[in-house]
């Protein structure tokens, strides 16, 4: 063999020495990173995470603690195994989005300071998009999700790089979150526990649904508890058309309205923000009446409520705010005014009282769409009454000022 077919041998034993030797340092390094991954994620999972603005915010309305509703929801957020998903339902302004944060935070300085487990909290509306926002709270980074499978498939040409939409880093995130729970549950013996607020604002034929196939699997298989979190009636409803994925689901949780000793308690509280500081018993609170007037009007909506308690603060009038709430309220019913049916709904609902009026009546009187149309602009809710289901105003102050309207008297 001659000297140049010796020396170009060599070369290329040596290329070959390099790229071998590059494709093992490059995969040792990706199962090093895959491995460390997970990891991050079940100390997440330990510790519980909740992202800013919901972080500690001093400058957010005072929380006035609702005894009943923390027990219910502590047992449905602790890290216990059930076989369960949940759903926890409630109006808009009722408060339950508040409560459990206020629970979140309280688990964590509690149970996840010390590596206890702790939920980590989502807001579907938070962040650039939910599969982003999911990412972040689980300690999931998009960059570093390239695990030594994925590498050895690349390399060998049978996979691409993974699709970058909204739906495949979805199942990215899903699928990180399944391996790191499991390992998780292994070596702790808790489930991680995963809040979802606000699935009334998902995709329901595609996300919901997803996150539904998922939270029976894991409910099967005690790795994590899903807590659903909305306040649209129709998402329960969408979440029972899938029999087999709903037979996991515990009974839904339904935050109410203040009861009138909390709404008392809370509008007579001189302290509005948490960042105020406290004054002397009495100084600038309202005065009972006041509160009692603000109760009969609107009820415990907290977001009603406050309302009335910022304008007491700046030293307006009760009757002015009642005047603003009562004109806005007013201008939702512009709408019912135009339809015969509706206007006719609206008095049976109104005739029946403080029980309701059973769901299957309104829609013998009219159709499913003229009900889904009152529950959309949010003249009624639903609420749940031994095995059936009734329709009742949506609020006190809807209710109140359907009495007061002529077209009703």
């Amino acid at each position: 063999m001659s000297i140049r077919a010796q020396v170009m041998n060599l070369l290329r034993s040596g290329a070959a020495l390099t790229a071998a030797s590059s494709i093992l340092t490059t995969g040792a390094y990706i199962a090093y990173k895959d491995h460390n991954r997970f990891l991050r994620m079940q100390e997440t999972f330990a510790r519980g995470n909740i992202l800013a603005p919901l972080a500690e915010n001093e400058h957010e309305i005072r929380y006035c603690n609702r005894w009943d509703v923390e027990a219910k929801l502590d047992t449905v957020l602790a890290s216990r195994f059930t076989n369960e998903y949940y759903l926890v339902s409630g109006e808009v302004g009722s408060g339950k989005t508040r409560t459990i944060v206020e629970l979140v935070r309280r688990m964590m300085k509690e149970r996840g300071s010390e590596n206890g487990g702790a939920p980590v909290y989502v807001l579907v509306t938070q962040g650039k998009s939910f599969a982003e926002t999911l990412a972040r709270a689980v300690s999931f980074y998009f960059d570093e999700h390239i695990s030594f499978r994925f590498f050895i498939d690349f390399v060998l040409r049978i996979n691409a790089f993974p699709e970058k939409d909204e739906h495949h880093k979805l199942l990215r995130v899903l699928d990180a979150v399944e391996n790191a729970a499991f390992g998780y549950m292994k070596r702790t013996g808790r489930p991680a526990v995963l809040v979802i607020d606000g699935v009334n604002c998902l995709p329901r034929k595609v996300v919901l649904e997803k996150l539904q196939e998922k939270a029976k699997l894991w409910a099967d298989t005690n790795i994590v508890k899903m807590v659903f979190v909305g306040n649209d009636e129709s998402t329960e409803a969408v979440l029972q058309e899938h029999a087999s994925n709903w037979s996991r689901a515990a009974p839904p949780v339904h935050v109410c309205d203040m009861s009138k000793e909390e709404a008392i308690r809370f509008l007579r509280d001189p302290q509005l923000l948490e960042s105020d500081e406290a004054t002397d018993a009495g100084d600038g609170a309202m005065s009972v009446d006041d509160a009692e007037r603000v109760y009969q009007l609107v009820g415990g909506r907290v977001q009603l409520m406050i309302a009335f308690k910022r304008d007491h603060r700046l030293g307006l009038p009760f009757q002015s705010t009642a005047d603003e709430l009562i004109f806005k309220e007013r201008e939702k019913f512009m709408d019912v005014c135009k339809s015969s049916v509706i206007l006719r709904l609206v008095n049976m609902v109104k005739k029946s009282g403080a029980d309701g009026i059973p769901l299957y009546k309104l829609i013998d009187a009219s159709s499913e769409n003229h009900v889904a149309t009152m529950l959309r602009w949010n003249v009624i809710r639903i609420e749940r009454k031994g095995t059936g289901m009734v329709a009742v105003f949506e609020s006190r102050l809807t209710e109140n000022v359907v009495a007061a309207m002529p077209l009703w008297k």
